[in-house]
């Protein structure tokens, strides 16, 4: 049995002199209902601040409901989101890529339907990734991808990469000097963080995980799931995409 301290003992007779109880008395909660006023509130507050956390969010509208009223906003919690800082020598280094593409597109340098971009990130239906080495770059992703090229993109097709170590490696480099013969987009020419230039960020893999996703996939058949999504995109939407990076190209001389 436990044994109450002095001070324990002081407080429950004071407790008991000021409100004749010795246990806690229940505090009540008014609990105002989500009318419409309310709603059109919590709607406002957020758009105000949509930063503001749902613990927070009830103090200043008086109602418990916050997060049935956010749901049936249709708003969804806040997430940070990891995004490409440009740092002061990317604008250059980004004017010199749209020139040189526009050029050579002009002087019949490059087919932009032969133009193939890369990325060094190996995605997993449980959210992560896992950072893809030289020898996985070459053997699994070239390795698997090479062969499926036709003729016409073996002889005329240009290949992109970045900085990432997986890219610049030796055996990487060679690899694809065997297949392009020089035809690369090397890292001092491509634009450095530079997502609004790159098909794969502003619409391959955003619309490609959509796609997969919706369909529930189950974790044993994500390589049939990617491969049925990937046949489904239209030539016509890749043909848009085209159109979209020349306007972008155009866009960043005319702006930077």
């Amino acid at each position: 049995m436990k044994v109450l301290s002095r001070q324990a003992i002081h407080n429950l007779v004071n407790r008991f002199r000021l409100t004749g109880l010795l246990i806690d008395k229940k505090q009540k909660h008014n609990h105002r209902v989500l009318t419409e006023e309310n709603f059109d509130n919590i709607g406002a507050r957020l758009e105000h601040t949509p930063r503001k956390s749902l613990k927070r969010l009830p103090q200043g509208t008086g109602v418990s409901k916050s997060r049935r009223a956010t749901q049936l906003l249709k708003l969804r919690p806040y997430k940070s989101t990891v995004i490409h800082v440009l740092q002061p020598r990317d604008p250059a280094s980004r004017v010199r890529f749209c020139s040189w593409f526009l050029q050579f597109i002009v002087e019949g340098e490059i087919d932009r339907q032969l133009t193939f971009f890369s990325d060094e990130a190996w995605f997993h239906l449980q959210g992560y990734n896992e950072t893809v080495n030289c020898e996985k770059y070459v053997h699994v992703i070239l390795g698997q991808s090479f062969p499926e090229l036709t003729e016409d993109e073996r002889l005329n097709g240009w290949f992109q990469q970045d900085s990432a170590a997986a890219h610049t490696a030796r055996v990487s480099m060679q690899a694809l000097s065997d297949v392009s013969r020089k035809r690369i987009i090397i890292s001092d020419i491509w634009a450095a963080s530079s997502p609004d230039l790159d098909p794969r960020d502003f619409f391959f893999c955003g619309c490609l995980k959509d796609r997969v996703h919706s369909s529930n996939p189950r974790t044993e058949e994500p390589k049939e799931n990617i491969s049925r999504e990937i046949a489904n995109i239209l030539a016509e939407q890749l043909e848009r995409v085209n159109q979209y990076l020349l306007r972008r190209c155009d866009e960043c001389l005319r702006v930077e």
